[in-house]
């Protein structure tokens, strides 16, 4: 039997080599180990130095490999003209292009790296056959009513005219992309001169343009535990009107996602690296120290150990 491999691709500058060695040691431990993963590092300046530190962490899983992929700084023009770009980096647009730079596949996985795996990403792999005429699979944004979310969002109504928050469909944070029909439909033609139209009003850089470019019909939703962000336990603790009024999901929906999340995404500017006492950071940080760059973390955020000794001890931390 033919063993199956999952491509995925990642794509984030030097600053983010700690978070990606969460990330990819969090998503093998817990991934399938009947499949192989192909992980893809998209990247600008990635040092030597820290890309031999992930490979020896990927290598530690029998059934992953790493390769990293120089971009020499595409979109540098462009993401110069972006008005919001937040915390984003500029290497997020590259997944954009992933039809053009992995034609050997007719589908692979994208995820950001700000993230921590608690479940296995096989299973979203094979939500849609490549025939079908699906460009991406993903999670619909949560927003409960009267939130702050939910106050976010209606920038939209002012960016891109009155009811546009009808148009985002999907998050960028973690997608299935269908390359074959992507490339088949010239989509990324789309998105790059989308990109270029409106680069003076994107407010979440990516995920807007595929939001825009794709219709309803041409997302498959995937459950709502794969992309589920630490602010949603602050959104949803004790607020049980928050979990009756989301305008998306049913509250089992929500409860279940928050017990047993698949992708665990810090996706506002708040990170666990630079708020160790914010929600959820001390599961980041237990996988900080299994992957054993506990040291290096210290060292380049000159933390006192005894700070986030608390998040690590704790024995109930994946509870």
């Amino acid at each position: 039997q033919q063993e199956i491999t999952i491509p995925i691709m990642h794509c984030f500058d030097n600053n983010y080599v700690i978070p990606a060695a969460v990330s990819f040691y969090s998503m093998l431990e817990n991934a399938n180990k009947e499949y192989c993963y192909k992980l893809f590092v998209l990247h600008n300046d990635i040092t030597y130095q820290s890309q031999i530190k992930l490979t020896q962490i990927v290598h530690g899983f029998p059934n992953a490999s790493i390769e990293f992929i120089d971009m020499t700084d595409s979109f540098k023009d462009i993401w110069e003209s972006f008005q919001f770009i937040g915390h984003y980096s500029k290497e997020v647009l590259y997944k954009l292009l992933v039809p053009s730079i992995f034609p050997q596949y007719d589908k692979l996985i994208i995820t950001d790296v700000d993230v921590v795996f608690l479940g296995d990403i096989s299973e979203s792999f094979f939500s849609f056959d490549v025939k079908e005429k699906i460009f991406f699979a993903g999670v619909h944004q949560i927003m409960p009513k009267n939130s702050w979310l939910e106050t976010y969002y209606q920038n939209y109504d002012e960016h891109f005219g009155k009811n546009s928050i009808k148009e985002l469909k999907v998050c960028g944070g973690y997608l299935v992309a269908n390359l074959k029909q992507l490339r088949e439909h010239e989509m990324e033609a789309r998105f790059i001169a989308f990109m270029k139209q409106n680069a003076y009003r994107l407010l979440q850089a990516e995920q807007d343009v595929i939001n825009f470019c794709c219709k309803q019909e041409e997302i498959r939703l995937l459950p709502l535990n794969y992309v589920v962000c630490s602010y949603q336990y602050d959104l949803y603790d004790g607020r049980e009107e928050n979990l009756d009024s989301d305008l998306f999901y049913k509250r089992e929906a929500i409860l279940d996602s928050l017990n047993h999340p698949i992708q665990l995404h810090y996706a506002t500017g708040t990170k666990p690296w630079n708020s160790p006492a914010s929600t959820k950071a001390d599961i980041w940080f237990y996988y900080l120290a299994k992957c054993g760059l506990f040291y290096d973390y210290m060292k380049k955020e000159r933390v006192l150990l005894e700070d986030i000794v608390e998040f690590i001890s704790n024995e109930d931390i994946r509870k």
